[in-house]
């Protein structure tokens, strides 16, 4: 599935570098998301800490975009800026 979803071969993602690349992404992904679990549940300011979190996804799929694929940008920061529009609105 890991393959198919980023278009790469399975021999190609023994590699360890990139075993470790995509280890970092989960780490990423899973601390985003406790964040994001924080503010809604715990956090006395939930609508700030969830737009700390969201503005750092924002961040980093800008850095990716510039630093690897373009449509980066669209696929990692859909969601924040999402987040970040609904947090002003609401």
């Amino acid at each position: 599935l890991t393959a198919r979803t980023f278009k790469m071969s399975v021999d190609e993602l023994r590699k360890p570098a990139l075993n470790t690349v995509m280890k970092n992404l989960g780490v990423y992904n899973g601390l985003v998301g406790a964040g994001l679990l924080y503010a809604l549940l715990f956090s006395p300011d939930g609508r700030e800490v969830a737009a700390v979190f969201f503005a750092f996804g924002l961040v980093v799929a800008i850095y990716g975009a510039i630093s690897s694929q373009f449509s980066i940008l669209f696929k990692q920061g859909t969601l924040p800026f999402l987040g970040l529009v609904s947090l002003i609105l609401g």
